[in-house]
Parts: structure tokens; C-alpha cells; sequence
């Protein structure tokens, strides 16, 4: 009995120790998936950004009728 359950422990022990391996190795992919993404991400919506700025500005000008719409 006593041997049968220090293998228990044991085996249990190992599944903790495995469990937390592939967790730090899925957090390190994840994290380096993350990290392309944002390299692709920020640019594209720093550019949305201007864009839209500069879209606001053109509409200003073009539309000052309908300028107070953009505040409300």
C-alpha cells in the first residue's frame, strides 16, 4: 500500500511539473505570437488613425453646416 501511494504521489507530482512546462512553453509562443501580431497590428492602426484625423479635417472643411454632428 505504502508503495503504491508514494508512485501515486509521485505520478502526481510529475503531471504538476509537466503541466507547468507546457504552460511556460504555451505562454512563450503565445507571447511571441503576440509580439508579431502587434508589429503588424500597431502600424496598421497608427495609419487608421491619421487617416481618420486627416478624414475629419477634409470633412470640417468641406461641411461646416453639419460640424456640430461630429460633437455631439
Amino acid at each position: 500500500m505504502k508503495n503504491r501511494n508514494g508512485g501515486n504521489v509521485m505520478r502526481h507530482i510529475l503531471k504538476i511539473i509537466v503541466t507547468i512546462i507546457l504552460v511556460l512553453i504555451g505562454f512563450n509562443i503565445a507571447l511571441h505570437l503576440i509580439g508579431k501580431l502587434f508589429s503588424v497590428i500597431i502600424p496598421i492602426v497608427i495609419l487608421a488613425a491619421i487617416c481618420f484625423g486627416l478624414y475629419r479635417i477634409w470633412y470640417h472643411q468641406n461641411n461646416r453646416r453639419h460640424s456640430d454632428q461630429f460633437f455631439d
